[in-house]
């Protein structure tokens, strides 16, 4: 059994390795590890691992992220960022909790956000993902076709 949940686990897991560069949008609703280069937009709703030699330039809307390598842009963090001793980090943070370990450098600006905050930032980068306010009407399907118009 302990072999199907790990695989399971693994198979969860976005991974982008450290031999592979990549640009544009990324949606995911696993957690997402980059190794390699990526350049465009990140959005998760679990946890961003960037490792001790990756580079993400872009912007990041995610749960939560550990930093190790370098990130270039904005990134938006629901619940807790933790930028690593080697991390190199440049850019504007919007997060409700951050950690920041000794010889980790950060080179910009860092407001702290409610869920509701969040919210917003998701409903401008990723319109799609963004929760719909209670109340709000479903999009109606396509109208079928007049079979006399045919």
């Amino acid at each position: 059994m302990s072999k199907e949940v790990s695989a399971q686990q693994v198979n969860d897991i976005c991974r982008i390795s450290h031999s592979t560069t990549m640009t544009g949008e990324m949606v995911s609703a696993s957690d997402i590890r980059i190794d390699g280069k990526f350049i465009g937009k990140i959005c998760t709703k679990g946890k961003l691992v960037v490792g001790e030699k990756a580079l993400v330039e872009g912007v990041i809307v995610c749960n939560s992220a550990d930093i190790w390598g370098e990130v270039k842009g904005e990134i938006f963090v629901e619940t807790a960022l933790s930028l690593k001793a080697k991390s190199v980090y440049t850019g504007a943070l919007k997060s409700s909790k951050v950690g920041i370990e000794m010889g980790a450098i950060f080179n910009g600006t860092c407001n702290i956000i409610t869920t509701e905050d969040f919210k917003k930032h998701l409903a401008e980068y990723f319109p799609a993902l963004a929760p719909k306010p209670a109340g709000t009407p479903a999009p109606s399907a396509a109208p079928a076709m007049d079979a006399k118009k045919l």
